[in-house]
């Protein structure tokens, strides 16, 4: 959210998380059963730790659902819980509001190539109720997003897993998206994914040094040589009753796909299946790992 609209205080993910506790504490999380996943993954992923890689396989998946990163879903936790307070026939123009006064059109319509198809889908979920939890909006925002870059419609989330990376969150404020997103009965947890350092700073200058000059990729490889963002201690701090952590390494996905993703889609308990490509049926991962 913008620093210059609203207090440090309350742009902080844990007073979000600790208001919607509050104001909800009556009511369920996940009150339509359509819009109650079977799981949640967050991707806990350090910078060029792998993001872009991990977000290209999890999308392969049939069984997962894995909204592409931008600002837009970088910033769910806010909109969805901000807009939970209105009647359904008003959060689409809150959050035509809130985008309009937060970046610029182009911007806007970068994130969102077909504004239209988003609305319809997002207006399709609301019509079932009055009211909608903030988990509930999160559902249908990943929802109908999805829907408007892939063009599949979706109807029920009861069978899917919903694969979450917002890529310029903190990743020390990870343990907040946690807390507000568990329930009972939804298996969530949190991949944190590492990468060894050397290749981390290698991955970044590359990076920088085609879109900067030599100095600015210089001075952020100094930067990522003296940092490490595994911070697996921050996730421990408000570890739910329903939320699991496990940590998974770069590397080893990259020799051994088969094995470490076969691990994954064991924990949130869906098949570790077979895609269609234009090469033919393949592994869900191949085609990423290939490429």
């Amino acid at each position: 959210m913008g620093d210059a609209r609203i207090t440090w205080y309350f742009s902080e993910p844990s007073v979000f998380v600790a208001v919607d506790h509050y104001r909800n504490k009556f009511i369920q999380k996940y009150s339509l059963s359509q819009l109650r996943p079977k799981g949640i993954l967050l991707g806990s992923i350090a910078y060029f730790a792998g993001n872009v890689f991990v977000m290209g396989i999890m999308d392969g998946h049939p069984d997962i659902v894995a909204p592409l990163q931008g600002i837009f879903t970088d910033n769910l936790l806010y909109y969805s819980i901000i807009l939970a307070v209105e009647r359904s026939e008003d959060i689409l123009n809150g959050l035509k509001s809130i985008l309009e006064n937060e970046y610029e059109q182009s911007e806007i319509s970068d994130c969102f190539p077909n504004f239209d198809i988003f609305s319809s889908s997002v207006e399709k979920w609301l019509s079932l109720k009055e009211r909608f939890s903030s988990q509930e909006l999160f559902m249908i925002f990943v929802t109908s997003y999805t829907e408007m870059l892939t063009g599949k419609k979706m109807t029920d989330l009861s069978l899917k897993v919903i694969y979450w990376e917002p890529h310029l969150y903190d990743r020390a404020k990870f343990c907040y998206l946690a807390k507000w997103l568990e329930s009972e009965g939804i298996n969530g947890q949190t991949m944190i994914l590492r990468r060894d350092n050397l290749a981390r700073c290698a991955s970044c200058y590359n990076y920088i040094r085609k879109e900067e000059s030599a100095l600015q990729a210089e001075l952020a490889l100094a930067f990522y040589m003296y940092r490490e963002d595994y911070i697996k201690a921050s996730h421990e701090v408000l570890l739910g009753k329903h939320w699991q952590i496990f940590a998974m390494r770069f590397e080893d996905i990259k020799l051994h796909p088969k094995e470490e993703l076969s691990k994954i889609c064991g924990r949130m308990e869906i098949p570790c299946c077979i895609r269609r490509s234009a090469e033919g049926p393949m592994p869900f991962w191949e085609v990423e790992i290939l490429h």
